[in-house]
């Protein structure tokens, strides 16, 4: 179902790209066009207690110095949480390229970047699984498994059992944590499947064969019992930004503005190249790419027998609320970082999304409700639901 949707999606995307090298002057591309933040669309508060709170913040990875105002919203409120509440960081924790050698000049700058969002978490009680992302990977480079087994190796150095990184070792999952009675939060390296370098492959102390993987998935999902099942990893099986095929006219005309903000030079056709190829296949980052696609059929293939309630991730920078079918829900949580977002369009399945800087949170309460709030953050760090949502 997931790669219908993307696919119309894509197709839509591609058919406007043609227009827009054709005409020149305009380039209007992507789905139905971009749906805006709905700002008083919230479900009430049930009257039961709420047992557990698990958090979503993604692509976190370069916080600013001194205080990054995403991280200082997430902190305020796992402190006002009156109950036991979990972190999940959802990749690119590290930016640009992943944690580096201890004699490398840039050491010191990503240890800072990691451990901001460490101490985001550390100090307030609550504790963190920190899940590997494709810039954590060396951005798919040929030290991009070393790059993993440092910044695992970094993590473990605070010596703290509220802090974990997971799935290990560059494997890619699952790995899974139960959380009470009622939550099992599965986690799951995408990255994995997507590199084509150096990673764990066959002989390694996990699941390292795609047969293996799934085989392994179906078996944590199986065992769940009655609990509430999140899937937590950084590629998610639907987008509609860019890494979904949408991309808007100012990609086409003016596309230096991706690397200078003030770069308003008009680039007609030339500028639409690099859409187009995106929208083509090119990067296995993409819902296009043959990789990822191959990835995520052979995912759903697993969720069919027993759809988890959630699947989250980040990878795309915004706030992205999706109905699936053998995921019940995908949540993108992608814009962990104050003023770092991209544009996103509209498909059918989209219940809600935002080009806002912000988490997600849910709430998992005594009587089985379940409830999701989105949180947009505000350069002060101030913290404001915008949306929520009962998921059953």
């Amino acid at each position: 179902m997931f790669s219908i949707l993307n696919r119309q999606c894509i197709a839509k995307s591609r058919a406007t790209g043609y227009v827009a090298a054709a005409i020149v002057f305009i380039a209007i591309v992507g789905c139905a066009g971009r749906r805006e933040a709905v700002l008083d669309l919230r479900a009430p508060v049930p009257t039961a207690s709420v047992r557990q709170s698990v958090f979503l913040i993604g692509d976190a990875g370069n916080p600013a110095p001194g205080g990054e105002p995403v991280l200082t919203a997430l902190s305020g409120e796992l402190n006002r949480s009156e109950v036991s509440a979990t972190v999940i960081f959802l990749g690119d924790n590290v930016y640009e390229k992943g944690m580096p050698n201890e004699d490398a000049e840039d050491r010191q700058e990503m240890e800072r970047r990691l451990q901001d969002q460490i101490d985001a978490v550390l100090f307030t009680g609550a504790t963190a699984i920190f899940i590997p992302g494709n810039h954590d990977w060396a951005r798919g480079k040929s030290d991009g498994w070393n790059a993993v087994l440092r910044q695992e190796a970094y993590i473990e150095t605070v010596g703290s059992e509220r802090v974990r990184f997971l799935p290990e070792g560059g494997c890619p999952g699952p790995r899974f944590v139960d959380i009470g009675e009622n939550v099992r939060i599965v986690t799951m390296d995408t990255q994995w499947w997507l590199h084509k370098n150096d990673k764990p492959a066959g002989t390694h102390d996990c699941p390292s064969t795609e047969e293996s993987v799934l085989d392994s998935l179906r078996s944590v999902l199986l065992s769940a019992g009655d609990r509430h099942i999140i899937v937590a990893a950084h590629h998610t099986p639907v987008f509609c930004g860019p890494h979904g095929g949408y991309f808007t006219w100012k990609d086409h005309i003016f596309p230096l503005t991706k690397v200078k903000s003030w770069a308003w030079l008009p680039l007609p056709v030339i500028g639409s190249v690099y859409p187009l190829l995106r929208m083509w296949g090119i990067s296995d980052q993409d819902l296009s790419g043959g990789l990822n696609e191959h990835m995520r059929e052979a995912i759903e293939s697993v969720f069919e027998e027993k759809p988890p309630l959630v699947y989250a991730g980040g990878h795309e920078h915004a706030l992205e609320v999706f109905k699936g079918e053998f995921v019940r829900y995908v949540l993108v949580s992608g814009s962990g970082i104050y003023g770092n977002t991209e544009p996103i369009g509209d498909r059918d399945n989209l219940l809600w999304s935002a080009t806002e800087s912000g988490f997600m949170r849910l709430d998992f309460f005594d009587d089985g409700t379940v409830r999701l709030g989105v949180l947009v953050v505000d350069e002060t760090g101030d913290g404001t639901e915008v949306f929520s949502y009962f998921l059953n």
